[in-house]
């Protein structure tokens, strides 16, 4: 058997548990929510209909399942709303597997794949029905074309911005290496999903969603390296931007440049669960196949 069959069914032996055990911690029913409440902001951003939806299905942990992000992220996740609630999360899964197939097909194909369903912040995010394989996916494709077809590397970059939180020293990455026309796509991007917010939600959205956000926020537990935004995170923001261009002009490829900027930016991240750290799996990997493999076809900096 090769590596790449050896890989798959690795993954497929070690993701079985997400089907079969449930996690007491699982996250789907957020999602579950965003389906069902797609279109109305105002019921979206509402703990009360939030508990009418997965007090059917699921019962409450310490609080109410809350979907905390974007509301144009809620109407992608509309399809959820036509199935079961157990239906609806073997789709879930297996579109996330899917993801994270391709991502590896685009731009790791070595023997250290293996690797990658070994890393026990992927397991995490299946065990609690989470969708970093969704994030992993769109750095995949970024970093897939952003030799070749830059704007459309940074427009699929901007998808990150659903959990913009994690990826804060992007900006530092598109100015040391003078990724403008990356950048100009990011923002394209980002204008564009910010524009569908509008159109689907109106205007109320924009005052619902941060209030919504910082008080579930304050009925979960610690999970930051720092407290959210006080003047020690700035603080470590800055410095590790200041590190981070330092850092920039020795690296000096731009694909090994962007997947230094997402892995060090989880330092700074105000808000940080284990399977987020899924982002620092592309450095781990190209480190791998540059270190381990060389005839392996990442390039490195």
């Amino acid at each position: 058997m090769n590596s790449g069959k050896l890989a798959w069914a690795a993954l497929a032996i070690l993701l079985i548990p997400a089907f079969v055990i449930p996690s007491p911690t699982s996250d789907f029913p957020a999602w579950i929510v965003g389906a069902h409440l797609a279109g109305d902001a105002a019921r979206l951003y509402s703990f009360d209909e939030s508990q009418k939806i997965t007090g059917a299905f699921a019962e409450p942990r310490n609080g109410v399942w809350a979907f905390v992000r974007p509301p144009v992220y809620a109407s992608l996740l509309k399809p959820l709303a036509w199935l079961s609630a157990p239906h609806a999360y073997v789709a879930w899964q297996l579109l996330n597997i899917a993801a994270f197939g391709i991502a590896l097909w685009l731009i790791w194909p070595s023997r250290w794949a293996l690797v990658t369903v070994l890393f026990p912040p992927l397991f995490t995010s299946f065990k609690q029905g989470q969708d970093m394989p969704l994030f992993l996916l769109a750095v995949a494709v970024s970093a897939r074309l952003m030799r070749s077809r830059p704007f459309l590397a940074g427009a699929a970059l901007a998808f990150l911005g659903l959990k913009f939180h994690l990826i804060l020293l992007i900006p530092v990455f598109f100015v040391m290496k003078r990724c403008w026309r990356m950048a100009s796509g990011f923002l394209a991007g980002a204008a564009l999903l910010l524009a569908a917010c509008f159109a689907l939600y109106g205007t109320s959205w924009i005052t619902l969603y941060p209030r919504f956000v910082m008080e579930n926020q304050r009925h979960l537990q610690p999970s930051a390296l720092v407290e959210p935004f006080g003047p020690v995170w700035f603080a470590l923001l800055l410095a590790v931007a200041v590190g981070l261009m330092i850092l920039m002009g020795v690296i000096r490829s731009e694909e090994t440049a962007l997947f230094t900027t997402l892995a060090i930016g989880l330092v700074t991240a105000p808000h940080l669960y284990p399977y987020d750290l899924v982002l620092g799996m592309p450095l781990l990997l190209l480190m791998l196949c540059k270190y381990g493999h060389p005839a392996s076809g990442v390039s490195g900096g």
